[in-house]
């Protein structure tokens, strides 16, 4: 690296108008150097300022933007605390309807079978008392279809031998009777030759138990509204 020379002409041991006394520096007011602040006050020149009028739109646009931040989440807090609302409703209501229709369901089977008990047993007792109407009726509707000499075999139930016996004593010429235990109570059954023809309680009973259980079932879904 080359150096360049510098010529110094100057006698530093002999004061020199420029370094006896050292230039003014110019101040302002309070004696303060010009451009240098002193602590605790701002620049000249450089304060910011507003006025009442330039204040109060700021002022009035950060209270409506707290407004709506606030109201943004309590708006959000609400509709999701009424969603978990409407939630917990669906779902007693749902356990409500469920817990409706088993009750209903049970009720329902409870009824039908107190009303087919009660049938059954009054059916029973019916059937044993009106056996004899019951075969008297089938005889006269066979023999009305058929030849004159054609006999009927009329079998009953064992039990109802008794009072099917009296009532067909004039046509004893042409029906003979005999028990058959495998009629239900108030079972009529007639055959001759070529064919056969029954009066069976059973059947009637499964035909009333069908509607009493369509009846209650109805019931059960006014009662809970269906």
């Amino acid at each position: 690296m080359r150096h360049r020379p510098f010529i110094i002409t100057r006698n530093f041991a002999r004061p020199g108008p420029d370094l006896d006394e050292p230039k003014a520096v110019p101040t302002d007011a309070a004696g303060v150097p010009e451009g240098v602040a002193p602590c605790g006050r701002e620049p000249t020149g450089t304060a910011l300022t507003f006025t009442e009028d330039e204040v109060a739109p700021m002022l009035a646009a950060a209270v409506a933007e707290g407004r709506r931040m606030g109201a943004s989440e309590a708006t959000g807090g609400f509709a999701a605390r009424k969603a978990e609302a409407i939630e917990a409703v669906a779902a007693s209501l749902g356990r409500l309807e469920a817990e409706s229709h088993a009750r209903a369901a049970t009720a329902r089977a409870q009824a039908t079978e107190i009303l087919q008990a009660v049938v059954r047993a009054y059916g029973a007792a019916a059937a044993e008392r009106r056996v004899a109407d019951a075969a008297l009726h089938l005889v006269d509707h066979c023999l009305a279809h058929l030849p004159n000499d054609a006999v009927l075999e009329l079998g009953v139930a064992p039990a109802a031998i008794e009072y099917v016996q009296p009532r067909l004593l004039p046509l004893a010429a042409r029906v003979a009777l005999t028990p058959d235990a495998g009629l239900e109570p108030g079972g009529v059954r007639a055959s001759w030759k070529g064919g056969w023809a029954a009066h069976r309680p059973e059947l009637l009973q499964a035909a009333v138990d069908k509607a009493l259980e369509a009846l209650t079932m109805n019931d059960a879904r006014e009662t809970i509204g269906c």
